[in-house]
């Protein structure tokens, strides 16, 4: 969750899929995060909650051969000639046995 708070910007990216299975499998994913980062005054109670789902899908992700990885950065922004940076979360899923995974994308591995 660390990755998506705060984050005004994301990107997400994903090995080529092979199976419809692995579209709603992904795309599913990659929306749950997109909602949860959008949500930036959770409770308490309902952060747990997110962390949980989210820890849940990519154990998911995970028992189908896939692994999940996280990161942040910053961008300039430029609006109404004044310019700022703007935290970027990213999220790639590539297979386990990729070249990707193994040679890691610029990201960290999520833990789940």
């Amino acid at each position: 969750m660390n990755v998506l708070w705060n984050a005004h910007l994301f990107y997400f990216d994903n090995d080529e899929l092979e199976s419809e299975e692995e579209l709603d499998l992904i795309s599913e994913f990659f929306q749950l995060l997109q909602d949860y980062g959008d949500l930036l005054d959770l409770d308490a109670g309902e952060v747990v909650k997110a962390e949980f789902y989210l820890n849940q899908q990519i154990k998911e992700l995970e028992r189908e051969g896939f692994l999940v990885f996280g990161g942040r950065w910053l961008k300039k922004v430029k609006i109404s000639n004044q310019e700022d940076l703007w935290p970027v979360a990213s999220v790639r899923v590539v297979r386990r046995m990729s070249p990707e995974s193994i040679k890691g994308p610029n990201l960290e591995k999520v833990i789940s």
